[in-house]
Order: structure tokens, then C-alpha cells, then sequence
């Protein structure tokens, strides 16, 4: 399965990557993101790990999460395993008009334990899902940078 989100942020890029990888104070951020626990110390950069705990689904989930790529102010790539099935998550950043910056991310999961096999043809009923958390994700970023309104 894979799902996309996008926003613009009236903000310059080298501005914006730093608070989507600021992962420390991403719950001050991200109304989703309920605690992060940093298992790296140093910059963010390949090798940089973290358990993440949001509340989806009316459930409290933790998950752990490695960057594995990063090419700052353009990208970064996060990648996790769990209940059998391997997630990345894409983030680029692009220079939009002058001082703003497109947002893309891309959310991809592959199942590899044959239980997650089984059960990847159910994963369109949970892509609309998916989609309204990363939009509010990237939403609650953007005001972050750009302040309400």
C-alpha cells in the first residue's frame, strides 16, 4: 500500500526540513503524536532512531523508527518493522515561490510475514485512513511553522 500527502508551508526549505527533523519536539508539533523517546544521540542523519507513541484508532501504539536517508534541506527517509510488514516514509521538500516550500510524503508499507501477506488486500480499506493522518499530520506542521490562520 502506498499513500501520499502534500501541503505548501509559507516558509523557506532549509526552515522547514529542520522542524519536520527536529524528532524531539515533534509531539509540541503533531497533535497526533502523543511521546517520543530518542534511542540516538546526535544529529539527525542515517542511523538516528526513536520510538514514536500515537493514538490511532482510539489505541495507543509505539513504534520504532530509523532514518536511512537524508539529502537535508531536499529529503529524508524513515523506515520501521512491525507485525510483519516494513514501512517507509518519504518526506521531500521542494522550493515552491519565493520563501514557500511543497511538502510530499509518501507513506509505503510491505508485507513480509505471511500473516501481513494475508491481510495486505484489506489494506485499501485503511489507505483513506491513512491519508487523513498524514494530511493532519502535515497540516499541523504547517501551522507549527506558519502560525494559525
Amino acid at each position: 500500500m502506498q499513500v501520499t500527502a502534500e501541503t505548501t508551508i509559507q516558509r523557506p526549505r532549509e526552515e522547514v526540513y529542520a522542524a519536520f527533523a527536529d524528532i524531539p519536539n515533534a509531539p509540541e508539533r503533531v497533535s497526533g503524536i502523543d511521546r517520543v523517546e530518542p534511542l540516538s544521540d546526535g544529529p539527525f542523519a542515517p542511523g538516528y532512531e526513536w520510538r514514536e507513541t500515537r493514538t490511532m484508532l482510539g489505541k495507543q501504539v509505539t513504534e520504532q523508527m530509523q532514518v536511512t536517508q537524508t539529502d537535508a534541506p531536499a529529503s529524508y527517509r524513515v523506515e520501521s518493522d512491525s507485525r510483519g510488514t516494513h514501512y517507509t516514509t518519504d518526506m521531500i521538500f521542494t522550493e515552491a515561490d519565493a520563501g514557500s516550500t511543497d511538502v510530499l510524503m509518501v507513506f509505503t508499507s510491505r508485507p513480509d510475514a505471511l500473516s501481513a501477506r494475508l491481510l495486505a488486500p484489506l489494506g485499501f480499506l485503511f489507505a483513506g485512513t491513512f491519508r487523513k493522518l498524514l494530511r493532519r499530520d502535515l497540516e499541523d506542521l504547517r501551522t507549527s511553522l506558519e502560525g494559525p490562520g
